[in-house]
């Protein structure tokens, strides 16, 4: 009677572990969320703001200059031979392309260290998720534009924001070294 029992027991337990594996223990967070409340990612706007439109003035600038050496060749036309003419516009298209250059590379580098930037508060997020993860025992986590209803004690949304921004406030953007990597890269 003892090993019947004994044997009814383990059969018992065994089923019953054997289903707990098969326990899924999910979550939800809101990205999109995340992202709009996240210190990190304002201090990378603004900083992506203040550089954009440190470039834009520049590319005005740099237009005025064409712009006033465009009418200056205009001008002297008259005064030369139609040789040393287009010379010298020769001179000035290879001014106009080096300059459209110049600003394309601007504008990728500003791309690059942007995406680069949005990348470290990415890791960080989903590391964040992980450590949740551990900390609840869960087994799945997925973004809350994928589900369809959850009740609201499956969603760590609010805690993701909150340590996001407990750890991770500010994050540079590094335009200056994706410029030189471009810069370098052009003039091979």
């Amino acid at each position: 009677l003892k090993i019947l029992v004994f044997l009814i027991s383990l059969i018992f337990f065994g089923i019953a572990s054997a289903q707990d594996r098969y326990i899924a223990k999910i979550a939800v967070v809101d990205i999109e969320s995340v992202l709009e409340n996240s210190l990190a990612i304002t201090s990378i706007k603004k900083s992506v703001n203040v550089l954009s439109q440190n470039i834009q003035e520049d590319i005005s600038k740099q237009e005025k200059e064409l712009k006033a050496h465009e009418q200056k060749l205009l001008e002297v036309q008259k005064t030369m031979s139609q040789e040393k003419f287009d010379s010298l516009v020769a001179k000035f298209n290879k001014d106009v392309s080096r300059t459209k250059k110049n600003i394309q590379l601007r504008k990728i580098a500003l791309e690059q260290a942007h995406s680069q930037s949005i990348q470290v508060v990415h890791q960080k997020i989903i590391s964040i998720i992980s450590e949740l993860a551990k900390d609840y025992n869960l087994n799945i986590v997925l973004p809350s534009s994928q589900v369809l209803y959850i009740t609201s004690e499956l969603n760590i949304t609010l805690e993701v924001i909150s340590k996001l921004n407990d750890s991770l406030k500010e994050v540079p953007v590094n335009y200056q070294k994706f410029l030189k990597n471009q810069l370098l890269l052009s003039k091979r």
